[in-house]
């Protein structure tokens, strides 16, 4: 436990001291959004481009699904595999 409070501390973290920036986590609401939109329509998944070190930092990410307050579904992965930016991509699609 000690070894992921240290992990947490070590995180890099914008000046209100948030994990993710206002605006990261729009843009990663919005690559899964749409990831999740081109898998049910079977089309090419959408390209962004990963400018901020907090999405090209390896990190495990879940994606929830929820219509209403109703659980629709949840994927991810815990590990740090890929940069939090593809991370949310894959998961969602």
């Amino acid at each position: 436990m000690k070894n992921f409070r240290k992990f947490l501390q070590d995180l890099p973290r914008s000046d209100s001291g948030a994990l993710l920036s206002d605006t990261e986590k729009r843009f990663l609401l919005e690559a899964a959004r749409s990831s999740v939109v081109s898998a049910v329509r079977k089309t090419v998944p959408p390209s962004f481009e990963l400018n901020e070190p907090s999405l090209l930092r390896r990190c495990g990410a879940f994606v929830t699904l929820r219509e209403g307050n109703e659980l629709r579904g949840c994927i991810g992965y815990i590990d740090p595999i890929k940069p939090l930016g593809i991370t949310v991509c894959e998961v969602a699609a």
